[in-house]
């Protein structure tokens, strides 16, 4: 979209304006006061006049617009991975950056993350010298707000990797396992919730025995099968199996999971809070799931255990993952009740004792994505006709069923899915379709939005129940609602595409 010349000239953030967002509502959607949104967008007026639909803003500005900042100094960071790096920077950042946010004097922790799309533990460990609570940040210098994702590495070879112990070299763009006594390739990034999916290439009719496979969470890596403290999960084909544990410079087993892996191999695992998923081949259903609180975040990389096999496809994806250990601590309750006192969202829709469903029931994590794949646990708790579900890219929410602009997922106890957005004032059905769902029974929804593409999921991960396109909303927060209806909300976990 254009924007008015007059515009600050080093804006490190735009809002393009649809019409969906008044003047007074765009400030608070990405964290910033009123008074820096007009002076870097000189063409509004500071009652809000002339802003208008069709326009692009500046909503971030890479440098100061006053005359009194401190001249930055930091340590310059090097392109190892190929990404150019922004200058100046915190003294520390994460070597595999590769996006940046101009620090401002007021910002926080919960600011940062809100508005780029990340945890707020992810701030803290991508820019080690801003401390936990993101008090070492220094204004006017760039912090870390993403990392690399999907890995091919091409002339940078390993750049960004440490190679423990051996057993890991490249070839054009596979990764090539040898046999070795537990070799480690490890990501140089600290990571809390994470994804990691690869294909694994044995090598055909291979009897021998060994495993490869993810290392999560990991600490204190040195050379040795086991010198690390952090989570494994590998695939055994010679034992038939998927082998899952931790490491605390002793092996311990968690699970065995007996699975038939053949020449290729699909493995997935998601690490959210205490619990670990596992996917192998069909990542439309779990192979397992288990639970360990033992380690909290660390590195994650590759092991190889007298194992040889080429891996390619790796994604390394950070998740912002709501397990409600904290309750609702980041999230806004606009209307209806909710508790979370027990590890997850219990909702209710406004109307006293909840025996006739209420009316209304709102709630947001307080953070914006723009793409993104969402997945979400749902367990309804009322039969009839209300829906319960999961808000997203919305904004300007208040008190009333329809007060809120974006998108809303919704399913009803008779097997109803609906998908809509609202105005404001106003719902409008998109499209609508016919389920398996009763009460007390609980069920994963899927909803995977880029661009104006939005596509909507139901059980099975893999295969899209509604397609639609609709630009009515390009970002926004996501969170829960209830329409006259009662439910339990298990997680949320959304990954930033």
């Amino acid at each position: 979209m254009p924007y008015d010349g007059s515009t600050v000239k080093d804006c490190a953030w735009w809002y393009d304006s649809d019409g969906s967002d008044s003047c007074v509502d765009v400030p608070k959607l990405f964290g910033i006061s009123q008074r820096n949104f007009v002076k870097w967008n000189p063409s509004i007026t500071p009652d809000c006049g002339n802003f208008k639909t069709g326009q692009s803003y500046c909503v971030e500005a890479a440098v100061a617009t006053t005359t009194n900042q401190p001249t930055p100094t930091a340590t310059p960071v090097g392109p190892t991975n190929g990404i150019e790096t922004p200058q100046p920077t915190q003294s520390e950042i994460t070597r595999n950056c590769n996006r940046f946010h101009m620090v401002q004097p007021n910002d926080t922790c919960v600011g940062i993350a809100s508005r780029n799309g990340i945890a707020q533990a992810d701030v803290a460990v991508w820019n080690p010298s801003a401390n936990s609570d993101c008090s070492g940040l220094r204004a006017y210098l760039y912090a870390c707000t993403s990392v690399l994702e999907q890995w091919s590495f091409g002339k940078y070879k390993f750049a960004g990797w440490s190679v423990v112990g051996g057993g890991f070299s490249l070839s054009s763009t596979l990764i090539e396992a040898e046999v070795s006594e537990g070799g480690k390739a490890m990501i140089d990034t600290t990571y809390t919730d994470v994804s990691m999916q690869m294909i694994v290439i044995f090598r055909r009719d291979d009897p021998s025995s060994g495993n490869l496979g993810f290392v999560l969470r990991a600490s204190e890596v040195g050379v040795g099968s086991d010198n690390y403290r952090g989570y494994y999960v590998g695939l055994d084909r010679a034992a038939g199996g998927v082998v899952i544990g931790r490491a605390d410079k002793a092996w311990q087993q968690l699970q065995f999971v007996p699975a038939t892996i053949g020449d290729f191999a699909t493995l997935k695992v998601q690490m959210t809070g205490d619990r670990l998923t596992v996917y192998l081949n069909n990542l439309s259903r779990p192979l397992t799931t288990l639970s360990d609180g033992t380690y909290r975040q660390g590195q994650v990389g590759l092991r190889t255990y007298k194992k040889a096999a080429s891996i390619g496809a790796l994604v390394v994806s950070p998740l912002v993952y709501e397990g409600f250990e904290r309750q609702l601590a980041g999230w806004t309750v606009y209307d209806g009740y909710f508790n979370a006192s027990h590890k997850l969202l219990v909702g209710m829709a406004d109307g006293g004792d909840g025996s006739d469903g209420g009316a209304s029931g709102k709630a947001t994590m307080n953070t914006n994505f723009t793409d993104f794949i969402l997945e979400a646990e749902i367990l309804l708790t009322k039969d009839g006709p209300g829906t319960a579900g999961v808000l997203f890219r919305a904004s300007s929410l208040g008190r009333g069923l329809n007060s809120y602009k974006g998108y809303y997922l919704g399913l009803a106890s008779d097997g109803t899915i609906v998908l809509g957005r609202g105005d404001g004032k106003t719902w409008t059905e998109m499209q609508s379709t016919k389920v398996e769902a009763k009460v007390y029974h609980s069920y994963r929804i899927k909803v995977q939005a880029a661009g104006s593409r939005i596509e909507v999921y139901f059980e099975d991960m893999a295969k899209a129940l509604m397609v639609t396109t609709d630009a009515s909303y390009g970002s926004g927060m996501v969170g829960a609602r209830l329409d006259h209806s009662t439910a339990i909300f298990y997680s949320f976990a959304v990954q930033r595409r």
